[in-house]
């Protein structure tokens, strides 16, 4: 049982949320360490899109409940052909 309790609280922790889809941007909270995860939902988002996700900028580290550290990262969808330049 404690192993259970430890798995789904670490899956919990690296989980990405998503904060706004606006247009061809979408904005995600992560864990601070967690940059590779928001990027690869920012993928999702942009494939549906017929693009790949472009870093626009993260913002500052902020502590929230239990001191994790979080940020949101912003992104935009560019077409394929954008994203090679």
């Amino acid at each position: 049982m404690r192993k259970f309790v430890a798995i789904a609280l670490l899956v919990g922790l690296s989980a990405c949320a998503v904060v706004e889809e606006k247009g061809d941007e979408i904005s995600i909270e992560h864990a601070a360490n967690q940059f590779l995860a928001a990027k690869l939902q920012a993928e999702d988002y942009c494939s549906t899109r017929g693009g790949k996700a472009e870093h626009i900028m993260t913002g500052p580290r902020q502590s929230s409940l239990l001191a994790l550290q979080t940020s949101v990262s912003v992104f935009r969808c560019v077409n394929a052909s954008a994203a090679k330049k």
